[in-house]
């Protein structure tokens, strides 16, 4: 059939590549055509608009600022509104990794290094010993590859962002466990033991706390790309102030290791003390915002749970589809990490059946309380009179996050909950579009407030 078709001119239209197994990837998209709406001018010039003012904040980006401040401000531009646009997204990663350096000054090696050792102060000196130097120099090599993955992923779009975060949490969690085993190591040659009670972990708490916020912000993404159901807000909440609490569990105690370690190098620090005092606060506004986050969780746990003992959120549980296996699901990649603990789903289920057995009000009255204490969280964070990127960025969200508490407030005491009690059964059914009617993300895209009339 070929021959023939390759003798006749008027049909050779290249016949055998339609034979190819892969025309469909060779000639056809994969995906069904996006829909090109055309722009009116004014919509045309806030787009240039707004990808000017990006570039431009780019641009104005400091070369010489520590690499704890670059992640934050490349973590905070990657959420920016209005959303990049992919050429200011390459803009973005041209300048982060000008000249296969951070920020086309240190390489990733150099930036981890100096990241780490900045924030803990380890009381040792890396070059009291070969091997001592060995070490660091493995545990560098080791930590850049997710380090440097890391900050690659603020350069995709936001949907990207979250597939991709998954591949760095496993990223962290290899190198985390490859850590511990050198502390034990540095440990060793440092104080001469290797008692694991007395171990400290420098390091690897420092990779923990990044693998921790990388958790956090992939399932935080998801409410931000409308991936949840609105009854699956609790296991959300549940799972997201674990994480919180315990990423500010560490937060403290590097505070602690910081503080032991400054006494050795006392001398040292004194050279650059306003560089070492600029760290030690942004630990604490970072656990200051992560104990706030976890009050709030819980505050907004409190609030579905009563919420659901009412009948006004939906529980969807077809046969294929029940409310376990969507929390094994959605929290699957928990399982193949070596920390933190999986909470279990046995554990999920019988906090969320507890809930209203003793009537609404134990309810109301525990969420009034963690959002205030939330807000006191908060209000240190707004005190601050810094005004570096990363200061201001932790202010800015942190002044969000504090509107979103006055407002769960004001939802909570004004909210019809009595009303929504005497309600007989059958009355009571779960409303449509039930995350815009309940809840608003107004403030912040993770942490939503109660609407105060359904």
């Amino acid at each position: 059939m070929t021959a023939s078709c390759d003798r006749a001119p008027e049909l050779k239209l290249g016949i055998a590549a339609a034979f190819d197994g892969l025309i469909n990837r060779l000639k056809y998209s994969q995906y069904p055509a996006i829909q090109a709406a055309p722009l009116t001018t004014l919509d045309g010039l806030k787009a240039w608009m707004a990808l000017l003012g990006h570039i431009g904040e780019i641009l104005a980006w400091r070369t010489n600022e520590d690499e704890l401040t670059i992640m934050e401000t490349a973590s905070n531009f990657a959420a920016a509104n209005p959303v990049m646009c992919s050429l200011s997204r390459a803009f973005m990663h041209y300048a982060l990794f000008a000249d296969g350096k951070l920020l086309g000054k240190r390489p990733a090696v150099v930036a981890v290094r100096s990241a780490m050792m900045q924030t803990l102060l380890p009381p040792f000196d890396e070059a009291s010993s070969a091997r001592m130097a060995d070490i660091m120099d493995l545990l560098c090599t080791r930590c850049e590859e997710a380090f440097s993955y890391n900050f690659k992923l603020f350069c995709f779009n936001r949907a990207r962002q979250r597939r991709n975060l998954f591949k760095a949490i496993e990223a962290w969690d290899a190198v985390q466990q490859e850590c511990e085993a050198l502390d034990v190591e540095i440990t060793a040659i440092h104080e001469g033991h290797d008692d694991a009670e007395q171990q400290q972990y420098y390091f690897s708490s420092w990779v923990y706390t990044q693998k921790l916020r990388a958790m956090t912000e992939c399932y935080a993404l998801g409410f931000e790309l409308e991936l949840y159901y609105v009854n699956e807000y609790p296991m959300i909440f549940w799972y997201l102030q674990y994480l919180h609490d315990t990423r500010a569990g560490y937060l403290e105690r590097m505070l602690k290791l910081r503080a032991a370690g400054a006494e050795s190098k006392r001398d040292l620090l004194s050279s650059f003390a306003r560089d070492n005092e600029t760290i030690e606060q942004f630990l604490t506004m970072e656990a200051y915002r992560d104990h706030a986050k976890t009050k709030m969780c819980l505050g907004l746990l409190e609030v579905t749970r009563v919420l659901r003992s009412l009948g006004l959120l939906d529980v969807v549980e077809p046969d294929m589809n029940t409310e376990e296996l969507n929390y094994v699901n959605r929290f699957r990649v928990m399982t193949h990490l070596s920390s933190p603990l999986v909470l279990q789903t046995e554990s999920y289920m019988e906090f969320m059946h507890k809930a209203g057995r003793k009537g609404i009000d134990p309810h109301i009255k525990v969420a009034t309380m963690e959002f205030q204490t939330a807000k006191a969280y908060l209000e240190q964070i707004a005190t601050t009179k810094r005004t570096d990127a990363h200061s201001l960025a932790l202010k800015a969200e942190g002044q969000a996050l504090l509107k979103v508490c006055i407002g769960n407030l004001i939802g909570l005491r004004m909210f019809p909950w009595k009303c929504m009690a005497e309600l007989p059964a059958d009355a009571k059914t779960p409303m449509a579009n039930q995350r815009r009617v309940l809840f608003d993300f107004k403030y912040h895209s993770a942490f939503p407030f109660l609407v105060r009339e359904p």
